[in-house]
């Protein structure tokens, strides 16, 4: 496995973590809600987003699928990123 394929793998490794991280607190938060009957869905919505990405800019209102696919984005920029500094030639 070359260098770049296991920089790759590490940084898939890392972003399926992510999003299982992102899955599992908010069935913690939608279970939470169930139990209590409290229903403040904006407030642990957002809650759960800046515990798991804390510079984030979207409406708290926003559908689970817009939500995936602004983290799948934001991380495939953050790798791009990193790939194109390890690939830059020194000076």
């Amino acid at each position: 496995m070359t260098n770049i394929a296991k920089k790759k793998k590490k940084f898939d490794d890392a972003e399926d973590k992510m999003i299982t991280k992102f899955m599992q607190r908010m069935d913690e938060r939608m279970t939470k809600d169930k139990i209590s009957n409290e229903s403040e869905p904006e407030y642990n919505f957002e809650l759960s987003l800046k515990s798991i990405h804390p510079d984030y800019k979207m409406d708290a209102k926003m559908g689970f699928e817009k939500i995936q696919a602004y983290f799948q984005v934001s991380y495939k920029l953050s790798r791009s990123r990193i790939f194109n500094k390890s690939r830059a030639t020194p000076k």
